[in-house]
């Protein structure tokens, strides 16, 4: 990546992450690049070249993901007040529960201490990485990275 480049994205990150720090104080004005980035920024980022209404624009981008994060913070808050807590899905593994049984695709999950091995009790997309999910010793719910609960049967704990 050309170090331009790599001064552009940096400059729009920084800008982001200052217009949190702004938006908090409640000084955001109607030229929140200006508040954020000095004229030098601005010419090494390229903002300068933005008309008025460019400008207008892109800081509206800026609030908009802003508000759009602390909304998502706000619904896993209130999930984990609700019961939900952070479950990490190791990854699938077909194997055999015991020496009658044919071999099945299991999830592997975590939660604290405890290994979870899951039984979907309807096809499951959920690939390795981080959720929000209800456990349990005989069945468990695990929310989705389209939103939607799955439920799983709990097969074994360790």
């Amino acid at each position: 990546m050309k170090l331009r480049t790599k001064t552009i994205i940096t400059g729009l990150i920084a800008t982001v992450a200052l217009c949190g720090i702004v938006w908090a104080q409640g000084r955001v004005s109607k030229d929140l690049i200006s508040i954020l980035l000095t004229p030098q920024q601005q010419r090494q980022c390229g903002v300068h070249k933005l008309s008025a209404s460019e400008r207008a624009s892109l800081a509206g981008v800026f609030h908009l993901l802003l508000r759009s994060s602390r909304l998502g913070d706000s619904a896993v808050e209130y999930l984990k007040d609700e019961g939900w807590d952070e479950v990490k899905v190791l990854g699938k593994r077909t194997m055999r529960l015991d020496e009658d049984s044919d071999p099945e695709e299991y999830i592997i999950a975590e939660k604290g201490a405890w290994t979870y091995i899951l039984e979907p009790k309807t096809f499951s997309s959920i690939s390795p990485g981080t959720y929000l999910g209800k456990m349990g010793f005989t069945s468990c719910e695990i929310i989705d990275s389209d939103g939607d609960t799955v439920e799983f049967w709990t097969e074994d704990t360790r």
